[in-house]
């Protein structure tokens, strides 16, 4: 297969876990072959596509989470999983010591309650603790995938709203949803999307609201993949300023998976 985008080369999966990532690798390059047109060279630079995926032992975990984000930074053509796995294994984030970066330290955490029984956010481990074992059998795994699968490289922190609403028209042209087609592969139990806002997230699929999703801290929805029907829940982006991890995120988070409706 020739390679247009860096794929995963991260050892440790599981058998299904790399049946897994061949049918990404494949999803990507139909991905980043529709994009590479003509007209889509004029909005954006496909060169800079991500792929992104799963961390290993994913699919061992009792409860599957995908995490939803906007874009990469600074990592065109790169892989989005094999750069963030070595970041964690270094507690550093481009330059940040992990439990001083809100966006990594809040996804760590959250995953960590809520795969633990919606722990009490004082009671979870500092995100410095949970990377040791993270990707291990018996540590902490999660998804991760951007809507736009283009980096921002920028080297502004602020996001591209122009590029990703272009990436966003440009693939919707497709007669695959390719959206749909990544969750599908990665299979999970529960979506968490950060701030994308309600057209983009029903580009995801076949997406409810299961909730008016007015006013509230959390948008709840419903996403059915294959006749599953997986809770899909918005909050803000986790590298928002001035958010208490806790208050602000992960306890309305705990109230929107133990009030569904």
């Amino acid at each position: 297969m020739d390679e247009k985008f860096r794929t995963t080369r991260l050892t440790g999966f599981t058998p299904e876990e790399r049946e897994m990532n061949k049918k990404l690798n494949d999803l990507f390059c139909e991905w980043y072959s529709f994009l590479d047109t003509g007209e889509n060279r004029s909005l954006f630079d496909v060169k800079l596509f991500v792929s992104d995926g799963f961390y290993p032992y994913y699919t061992t975990r009792q409860k599957k989470i995908l995490f939803i984000g906007q874009e990469a930074l600074c990592i065109g053509g790169d892989n989005y999983i094999d750069i963030l796995y070595g970041a964690y294994k270094e507690n550093c984030i481009g330059g940040t010591y992990i439990n001083q970066h809100p966006f990594h330290r809040r996804m760590l955490k959250i995953a960590y309650g809520l795969v633990h029984g919606a722990l009490e956010w004082d009671k979870i481990p500092p995100a410095s603790d949970l990377t040791a074992s993270f990707g291990g059998v018996d540590g902490l795994s999660f998804a991760f995938m951007n809507f736009s699968k283009l980096s921002n490289d920028s080297g502004e922190i602020k996001a591209d709203v122009k590029t990703i609403d272009a990436f966003g028209r440009s693939t919707a042209k497709s007669p695959v949803n390719f959206f749909e087609k990544e969750i599908e592969i990665l299979a999970p139990d529960l979506v968490i999307a950060m701030n994308l806002g309600s057209e983009k997230i029903h580009c995801l699929g076949d997406v409810k609201a299961t909730s008016e999703n007015r006013g509230v801290a959390v948008n709840r929805y419903s996403l059915s993949v294959n006749d599953k029907k997986i809770p899909l829940l918005e909050t803000y982006h986790f590298s928002g300023h001035n958010l208490s991890d806790a208050k602000d995120i992960y306890e309305p988070l705990v109230r929107a998976l133990e009030n569904p409706r």
